[in-house]
């Protein structure tokens, strides 16, 4: 209660019509808001918005047009990748902070303008070739990096570190703080101080 107006319940009650007419003219005006054309779109922000789920025909409309695409902090297990392989003009793509356990093989093979690639912080165990990553030089930071070169981010994955990943080791780049998690022999180590002869399949834990 109120201890100025006794009569002054904590749940106000009013007459609601023309309440209504008020609410209605204010929805009235989102209405009349012009649609946007997908196709124009070049940035699309969907970051921590918690998805759990892209539909596969959600870029459709912007897939000739989106230069920028940061689908960071969610809780993204799967992706449409043959949508996503579509986007031939997109420049920089974040998966990083989502719940990835693999990539398909090629995935990335016609971003032909990707110049950023952020899958830090997944679940992945590896990486698997893609004719993109040979095709440019990799780097680790995006300062400095030639307008030629893919700056490429993988680390806080946990990189089974064997031979599926030494396609991966003997690519030109710079060091980074990317590490394998297993096998227990490389658990811990920098992935680019191990040498190509370390990432051996016989290793079977």
């Amino acid at each position: 209660k109120d201890k100025q107006n006794p009569n002054h319940k904590a749940l106000d009650m009013h007459y609601q019509p023309p309440l209504r007419a008020q609410e209605a003219e204010n929805y009235d005006f989102f209405l009349a808001l012009p649609d946007v054309d997908a196709s124009s779109v070049k940035l699309d922000v969907l970051s921590n918005n918690q998805l759990a789920a892209l539909a596969a025909g959600a870029l459709d409309d912007c897939a000739e047009t989106l230069e920028d695409l940061d689908l960071s902090y969610n809780n993204l297990e799967q992706l449409p990748w043959e949508a996503l392989g579509r986007l031939g003009n997109v420049n920089t793509l974040g998966l990083d902070h989502n719940l990835l356990a693999s990539v398909p093989a090629g995935a990335f093979s016609r971003l032909h303008k990707l110049a950023r690639l952020d899958m830090t912080s997944n679940r992945l165990t590896t990486i698997p070739p893609d004719p993109l990553f040979s095709r440019l030089p990799l780097l680790a930071r995006p300062r400095g990096s030639p307008a030629s070169a893919l700056v490429l981010a993988f680390g806080g994955n946990p990189l089974h570190c064997n031979c599926e990943l030494v396609w991966l080791r003997r690519l030109a780049r710079e060091d980074d703080l990317e590490a394998c998690a297993s096998p227990p022999a490389l658990g811990g180590r920098y992935f680019w101080a191990v040498d190509e002869k370390g990432f051996d399949c016989n290793v079977l834990c």
